[in-house]
């Protein structure tokens, strides 16, 4: 099983440098379904079952990508939500800016839900899983 966002998902094009699942230097390679496939291949792994939605990153994606490109600090809510050792510095303080981002974050996340059901149906959401295997043995007797 191999499970990542997808680079070529709507979400990759439209948030462009501010779409969350970028966060680079963690995430150092991007993929596409085209190029998971392409490398499951040339392991010897083929695709028995793909996913086009995990819940709980694709919905938190699309509202940290839409506060992004709203202008607020680079991934402000999430530097929030995070354990406190974890946090980033700019979401130390309470600010106006980190309200705002929280209270925003109601509505966003309801529409973040039905946009992650369209984008599933669609088979372009934030994150791609794979779940693949060697071929099976054929038995010539």
């Amino acid at each position: 099983m191999i499970a990542v966002p997808d680079f070529r998902s709507l979400e990759a094009r439209t948030g462009k440098a501010d779409w969350f699942h970028l966060d680079v230097p963690r995430h150092l390679f991007h993929f596409t379904f085209a190029t998971l496939t392409s490398l499951l291949a040339d392991a010897g792994l083929e695709p028995r079952e793909v996913v086009h939605i995990t819940p709980e990153y694709d919905v938190f994606s699309f509202v940290q990508t839409l506060q992004n490109i709203m202008g607020f600090p680079f991934n402000l809510l999430y530097g929030i939500v995070r354990r406190r050792e974890a946090r980033l510095a700019h979401a130390r303080q309470c600010s106006l800016l980190s309200v705002v981002a929280v209270i925003s974050a109601v509505p966003l996340t309801l529409i973040g839900l039905v946009w992650a059901l369209l984008a599933a149906a669609l088979g372009c959401s934030a994150t791609i899983t794979i779940y693949a295997q060697r071929p099976l043995a054929v038995d010539r007797d």
